[in-house]
């Protein structure tokens, strides 16, 4: 996914809010599609770039959890927050709502205070940003993964599987298996 999303921005050096006036005047839908993996972040240069680098090698080899490419700073977003980011906003143009409908990152991502609650509850909850630290939110339950490197994927592995005991594996009707996403190789 992030190679997909860094082939998308390789000619991008322009900013977001120039794009949005482009993809008006000149009617460009696929820019559109682009733009809300861009949006939540005010430094666009260094998103594109770092999903470039992200994007070089295999693995997400050169993924810093806690911190990011060799310009980064507190004021930037880390590896895994970019990385959240990009799932949630792929998931959001998957989801019945379309691109304009965030359900994923509204339904299923949460910050601050404590997670979700309730027999529907299912959502990755960011408990700390510096460093990022990610919980599973399940029903009245709050699953805690190792802390670390692999925190964000740990949980969001944890939220794959935990739509895979769903009946059927679904987000939101939006089948996990072959017949859909095939997100669920990543568990199988």
């Amino acid at each position: 996914m992030v190679a997909a999303v860094a082939t998308l921005f390789n000619h991008i050096d322009v900013s977001v809010e120039r794009l949005r006036q482009s993809t008006k005047t000149v009617g460009c839908g696929s820019l559109a599609a682009v733009l809300p993996f861009l949006e939540a972040f005010p430094d666009q240069k260094y998103i594109v770039r770092r999903i470039k680098e992200l994007a070089v090698g295999g693995c997400l080899s050169n993924y810093k959890w806690n911190g990011g490419g060799a310009d980064h700073d507190d004021s930037k977003p880390t590896d895994a927050e970019i990385v959240l980011h990009l799932l949630a906003t792929y998931l959001d143009g998957q989801l019945p709502g379309g691109a304009g409908g965030r359900v994923f990152s509204t339904e299923h991502v949460s910050s601050g205070g404590a997670p979700p609650r309730g027999p529907d509850a299912l959502a990755v909850h960011r408990v700390s940003t510096r460093p990022p630290h990610y919980v599973l939110a399940l029903g009245d339950d709050t699953i805690e993964v190792c802390r670390g490197r692999n925190n964000l994927l740990h949980t969001v592995l944890l939220l794959i599987a935990a739509c895979a005991r769903r009946t059927p594996p679904a987000l939101h009707r939006v089948h996990l298996g072959p017949a859909g996403l095939n997100m669920l190789w990543i568990i199988s």
